[in-house]
């Protein structure tokens, strides 16, 4: 059987950023009680890995955050507890332990050692970089140009695009190809289109690229933390059985030069 790398959150009352080589994969405001789980397989690189947790307490009435953040490999279609894993590296915030003050950031760290098996990633490759207003405007354009892409249902350059991404994946979760991934896309923007959604105008002043995986990428992010790829100006929580909002988290980097979507 496979094994399947998941990060896993257990999260109450506050504002938390999680990332795994200084890639953010998870940033939520979150009140009650919450669960969150994703695989992190192409985040992760052979030898010494970083996990890191950001949190701001952000009840008024200050009642403490609890976080438990945990990286740990999993048998596939195994249940994602802690019984079930093999832990490889684990936070835990404890409220009676550490006395956090309301809008206060925090940060913790923790490094893991993980082995791969395939080659490195090309983000991994990727040039090194420096924001400066070239570098700005070059990034404007090649996300200008995806969101356009996304809208006009351009299969061609969506593939284009995606073909870094969607072969590295499928190389980390092979139970689903490069072609079912390029299908599952075009069938949310077609279901997009036909409910009159696409994705937003961009706004220039709001753009607010953070660099990323140790300076080989640029996360597109706006002011408020949220993607430049998305269907309204705020983030609307989704309704079971109807589509009322989307967006796409984007990492690019400079392969010979020119920006491709790598995460």
């Amino acid at each position: 059987m496979k094994n399947i790398t998941y990060l896993t959150i257990n999260v109450q009352h506050c504002m938390l950023e999680v990332a795994i080589n200084d890639i953010v994969l998870v940033r939520e405001d979150v009140g009650s009680k919450t669960l969150i789980s994703t695989p992190i397989h192409e985040y992760l690189i052979n030898g010494d890995n970083e996990l890191k947790v950001n949190i701001k307490s952000n009840d008024e009435n200050h009642i403490s955050p609890h976080v438990i953040v945990r990286v740990a490999n999993y048998i596939e279609g195994s249940f994602l507890t802690a019984d079930e894993g093999v832990t490889l590296a684990e936070i835990e915030c404890n409220p009676k332990e550490e006395n956090y003050l309301f809008n206060q950031k925090y940060l913790h760290k923790e490094n893991f050692i993980f082995s791969l098996n395939t080659k490195r990633w090309a983000w991994e490759l990727a040039k090194p970089l420096k924001l400066s207003e070239s570098l700005v405007a070059k990034a404007n354009k090649f996300v200008q140009n995806i969101k356009s892409d996304l809208n006009s249902l351009n299969t061609v350059e969506i593939s284009a695009s995606y073909q870094t991404l969607f072969k590295e994946k499928a190389a980390c979760y092979p139970m689903i190809s490069v072609e079912q991934r390029k299908d599952d896309l075009m069938y949310l923007l077609t279901v997009m289109r036909e409910g009159g959604f696409q994705f937003i105008e961009i706004n220039p002043k709001m753009i607010n690229y953070r660099v990323s995986a140790n300076g080989k990428l640029l996360e597109c992010i706006d002011r408020n933390g949220l993607p430049l790829l998305r269907t309204s100006e705020e983030k609307i929580e989704s309704i079971p059985g109807k589509f009322n909002y989307a967006d796409i988290s984007m990492h690019i980097g400079l392969i010979n030069n020119e920006f491709r979507l790598l995460r």
